[in-house]
């Protein structure tokens, strides 16, 4: 049987070997479509009401089908458990959806893979945007000892310029004292 939300409302039985069975499976049927009629879900409704439905469809058919009975509990235990857990995440605003999706987008993983693409492609346009405006840390850092090491460069060559300067003035006084005392004067 394949009554969906929203979906087509004609359904296909498998082909079923007793007419109880039969019976049975059509009377669940037409439950499901009743009560989806009866609490104006005809189209897309809410989905608590369609759960609310298939969870009492199931069931029946729990406490119909024996042989199978415990595999049942167990599918539907899980179900549920999942089912508390979404709408515990959602009641508590904890479910926080990527921004600009929907839950159901966030719940839809062609959507989700799409999203983190987009993200993906930001992320590498900030990342190339980061590294021109900005230098990172350890640049920084590295051109602070840099410069450090030539400002230190400059004030040692500047201290050794002045040194070669005095130097130079004591040898331009010596040799302009000697060479006007010994050199004739030509007049």
């Amino acid at each position: 049987m394949s009554v969906s939300p929203g979906g087509d409302k004609r359904s296909v039985l498998p082909p079923i070997v007793f007419e109880k069975d039969k019976r049975f499976l059509e009377s669940v049927q037409r439950y499901i479509l009743t009560e989806i009629e009866k609490v104006g879900c005809t189209e897309q409704g809410p989905p608590e009401q369609y759960y609310i439905i298939y969870r009492n469809a199931f069931d029946k058919i729990i406490e119909y089908v024996t042989a199978y009975k415990n595999i049942l509990i167990s599918i539907k235990q899980e179900y549920e458990t999942f089912i508390a857990t979404i709408k515990n995440v959602i009641s508590n605003n904890a479910f926080s959806s990527p921004t600009g999706l929907s839950i159901e987008e966030s719940l839809n993983l062609d959507a989700l893979s799409k999203h983190l693409a987009q993200l993906d492609r930001k992320m590498l346009e900030l990342k190339k945007e980061r590294e021109i405006k900005y230098i990172p840390w350890k640049k920084k850092m590295e051109l602070e000892q840099e410069l450090l090491c030539l400002l230190a460069l400059r004030d040692t060559a500047e201290a050794e310029r002045e040194k070669l300067k005095l130097r130079y003035k004591c040898i331009s006084a010596i040799y302009s004292h000697f060479y006007f005392r010994y050199v004739p004067n030509v007049t």
